[in-house]
């Protein structure tokens, strides 16, 4: 009996053993398994803040960004502002100084006809006959001039127009050379 008792207890003490053994197995693989579960939040919590903090980063790149893109675009604003300005300078001094040139020129020869002579030192009824044959002459030369000044005029016009585009043109490219060496 004391051989059986010995082989329970040899018995039982190896199922308790067995037992303790799944149980502790078991306890590992629950803790093995809490650990990964752990890992993995803590993963996705540092991924999560990593995001969070390239969107801001992002979020302040782009308004820098957008701040210099606004500043360029007033400052090139403003820049065509003042071209567009000077463009209708220049239109108003063609338009005004082309006219007041005629009108001056026209009073220029009414006061060469008032005068005495002709400027060759003929005597004044002398001058009046010469001035009889140019005034015919003078007409004509007057409209042929008038002519002359309009077509001047509008070459003017049209020249200051492709300058004043090629001005603004030129203020977008350097704009635009400008925002690409800042985010270079």
């Amino acid at each position: 009996m004391i051989e059986k008792l010995s082989e329970f207890k040899t018995a039982i003490t190896l199922i308790i053993a067995v037992l303790a053994c799944i149980a502790s197995a078991y306890c590992g693989a629950e803790y093995a398994a809490m650990k990964a579960e752990a890992e993995f939040y803590e993963y996705r919590i540092n991924a999560a803040e990593k995001l969070k903090q390239a969107m801001d980063e992002k979020q302040a790149s782009e308004a820098y960004w957008r701040g210099q893109l606004l500043q360029l675009q007033s400052s090139a604003g403003r820049e065509r502002d003042e071209i567009e300005k000077r463009y209708r300078e220049l239109l108003l001094s063609v338009s005004v100084g082309g006219s007041a040139d005629r009108a001056n020129d026209g009073k220029r020869m009414h006061d060469s006809a008032k005068s005495t002579g002709d400027g060759t030192n003929l005597p004044a009824t002398a001058g009046a006959a010469a001035r009889a044959d140019t005034a015919q002459t003078d007409r004509q030369s007057r409209s042929g001039c008038s002519v002359c000044q309009n077509a001047l005029a509008k070459a003017k016009r049209r020249i200051f127009f492709e300058a004043k585009e090629r001005d603004i043109c030129a203020v977008h490219y350097n704009t635009l050379l400008k925002l690409y060496n800042s985010v270079r």
